[in-house]
């Protein structure tokens, strides 16, 4: 029976050049050690653009399925749409200029 040692391989690490040992089942690892790993995602974090589905605005965010560049947008559009559409209309019928918000459109659409 082989021993554990015979299967191992040697690589090195992606972030600090370092060389070390994996195993068979960890033929996937790149990365020497927790701190490596750390360092290495703080510095090939992915960001994605988007664009605001409360007011529109393009933002840069962390996650592709991001809807809202603040967390008032989230907000207001979650929980404030009866608020919006009161003063969205009062504005309207006053003859101001108003922002209308992407939720809107796409209602009118």
């Amino acid at each position: 029976m082989k021993e554990n040692n015979e299967r191992n391989t040697l690589r090195h690490c992606s972030y600090c050049g370092k060389e070390f040992q994996i195993t068979p089942k960890a033929y996937h690892q790149h990365l020497c050690s927790d701190e490596c790993r750390r360092m290495w995602h703080n510095t090939h974090r992915k960001t994605y653009n988007g664009i605001c589905n409360y007011c529109g605005k393009t933002f840069t965010g962390n996650k592709p399925i991001k809807k809202y560049c603040s967390r008032e947008c989230f907000s207001r559009a979650e929980f404030y749409k009866q608020e919006d559409i009161a003063v969205l209309c009062q504005k309207l019928m006053k003859g101001e200029a108003c922002r209308v918000p992407e939720w809107i459109k796409k209602l009118i659409k």
